[in-house]
This record gives structure tokens, C-alpha cells and sequence, in this order.
């Protein structure tokens, strides 16, 4: 089955409810992500001893692969996507069926990340029963590494489709839908939230500036918890407008790579590659200069659908 959802309608959750219950029932579980931080923020729900196994495909095929041979994955160079393509695909199809971990579901979350061959290969982790599953959870709309294509499945698998949006609030919600519609619904019961605040800047130098008061007055005057704004730039930091900036009102700024906490007494930066699939109270996008004019509302989309309660955005214009 393929389980099509718009931002915030529950993806992840129901993944890993769905997973829970097989274990219960006494399946053997493979619950597998593309992002490394909300792999490691599900993996947190479940008995390290118990029938279900979390991971990011990539960390899954290196164990796998190195329980045979040692040297192989670091002789490779991982920034080519032929290797992600190519050579890890039909190295992992090389294995001999007796010697591949053997499982009564497969889970896949961020199914839009992953490349059509890596769910060949993983569909054959499946025990030789009729009793099986193989889910898969995405958001064709979330594709920012361009490797959706199609599920290789023969007959076509069900469909399910989730629209009823349970994260944001109904004003950012709405918002998303005029610039990038989806077709996804608020949840009868979310809040009505405040409006998204836009910014127009000249320059980085103007670009910092009203981040730094736009920051300072959430902690000061809105009393938000510093842990749970999340800056998301478009630039790795060093090349962004924030590249001098250690800390905000005097609470560090830190990256949400290493661990995203955020109960933690620092504000957090991040980019989309790395934050999607997770969540904060609120959300600043950066944009900079990075998009091209039609890009722009799937950007929007993706990163604004992060901010459960407040969103602000920042456009670069040029005077």
C-alpha cells in the first residue's frame, strides 16, 4: 500500500502506530526513514529489544553490507549519486537471499526520498508468505531530492490518501494552500493561529538584523521558548547571513544536526534537507537568494509546513 499524505496530516505517526501494532501481533518489523533526526526521534518509542528495527535506509544497507564485507562502503565515494543510484543498489542485490535479514513488514516513512531501487532491493527482505506488508508513507510534494518516480510493484499497490492537516494552525495551513495548494484540510479542531509575518529585506546585513530583533522579541515579549524557534536557512550557515552569528539574546545558536532538543536553552538553525519531517512551535525561513521565482511556493510549502504555531518568512529583493 502506498499512503499519499499533504504536510502534517500524520504521516510519521501512523507509520509508527502501524508498526506497534504488527509487533504486538508478533511481526518482525523494518521501519525505515530517509532523515537521520527523525529516525532517531522514532527509534526513542520502541524497545531496543522488541520485533520492530528503526533506521535510515542508508545506515540499514551499511550494517548489512559490512557484516559481509568490512571495507567496502568506506572505499566509495557517497557524494556521487551513482552510488546511490547504481553501485549500492546492485551491491545490496548481490547479497545472497539466505544471508538477508528476513522480516513480516517492511515500513517506509519519507517515501519520496527513496529511489526506486532501493525498494526493489527492500521488498526483498519480505518472508516467502502471503502474510506480508509493504507500506509506504510520502508526500510527492516534499520530493526535494528529486527521487520520486513510481513504486515498482506489480499489480499496482492500494492507495490511501490523507488530507486532514493535525500540525500547523488553520492561518498557516490556509496560507501553504494559496501559494502551493495540496488539497490538504485543517483539523476541526486546530487553532485559528496568527498571521504568517513576511519580510522584505535589501541585503544579509539588513537580512541578520531583523532576524536578531524578530528573535529577541519572541523570547522577550511573546515569552517562546528559545529551544523551540528553528531558524531554516537556505545556505549552509558559513554562507548565509548568520555566518557571524553565535548567539541570539544571549542564548547560543546551534545547529539541530548533532540533536534537535527543544526544551534545550539555545536556538536552533538548520536547512530543510535536515530538518524535514520534523516539527518546531516556530519556524523563520530564510530564503536568501537561492530560488528561482517558480520554485518558490514548493519551498514555501515544505519548510513553512515545519511551524506548528508561528511562521515568518524573509525574502531578499534586490533594490
Amino acid at each position: 500500500m502506498i499512503v499519499h499524505g499533504a504536510a502534517g496530516t500524520g504521516k510519521t505517526i501512523l507509520a509508527q502506530e502501524f508498526a506497534k501494532r504488527l509487533e504486538i501481533s508478533g511481526k518482525q518489523v523494518l521501519l525505515l526513514f530517509y532523515n537521520k533526526s527523525i529516525s532517531a526521534k522514532v527509534r526513542g518509542a520502541f524497545d531496543k529489544r522488541g520485533k520492530v528495527q528503526v533506521s535510515t535506509f542508508s545506515s540499514f544497507a551499511k550494517r548489512l553490507i559490512e557484516t559481509l564485507d568490512q571495507n567496502w562502503w568506506n572505499a566509495r565515494e557517497k557524494k556521487d549519486d551513482e552510488f546511490w543510484h547504481l553501485e549500492l543498489p546492485s551491491r545490496l542485490l548481490e547479497i545472497p537471499k539466505k544471508l538477508l535479514p528476513r522480516f513480516d513488514a517492511v515500513i517506509v516513512d519519507e517515501g519520496q526520498d527513496f529511489k526506486p531501487e532501493w525498494f526493489e532491493f527492500l521488498q526483498e527482505l519480505l518472508h516467502d508468505s502471503t502474510k506480508t506488508f509493504f507500506t509506504v508513507f510520502l508526500d510527492e510534494h516534499q520530493d526535494i531530492f528529486h527521487h520520486w518516480e513510481s513504486f515498482p510493484c506489480s499489480p499496482a499497490p492500494a492507495k490511501k490518501v490523507l488530507t486532514k492537516n493535525c500540525r500547523n494552525t488553520r492561518i498557516i495551513v490556509d496560507y501553504l494552500n494559496s501559494i502551493y495548494p495540496t488539497g490538504m484540510l485543517s483539523f476541526e479542531r486546530s487553532p485559528v493561529g496568527v498571521p504568517i509575518v513576511e519580510r522584505t529585506v535589501g541585503n544579509a546585513i539588513d537580512e541578520q538584523t531583523q532576524i536578531v530583533r524578530d528573535v529577541k522579541h519572541l523570547i522577550s515579549h511573546e515569552q517562546i521558548s528559545p529551544g523551540s524557534i528553528v531558524i531554516l536557512l537556505n545556505a549552509p550557515k558559513s554562507e548565509s547571513c548568520l555566518a557571524e552569528t553565535r548567539a541570539i539574546g544571549g542564548f547560543k545558536l546551534d545547529s539541530t544536526y548533532a540533536r534537535y532538543d527543544p526544551t534545550a536553552r539555545k536556538i536552533y538553525y538548520s536547512t530543510i534537507e535536515i530538518f524535514k519531517g520534523l516539527e518546531a512551535d516556530v519556524v523563520l525561513i530564510v530564503l536568501g537568494d537561492r530560488f528561482q521565482p517558480d520554485e518558490l511556493p514548493n519551498a514555501i510549502y515544505v519548510q513553512g509546513s515545519r511551524a506548528k504555531h508561528l511562521l515568518y518568512i524573509y525574502r531578499r529583493v534586490s533594490t
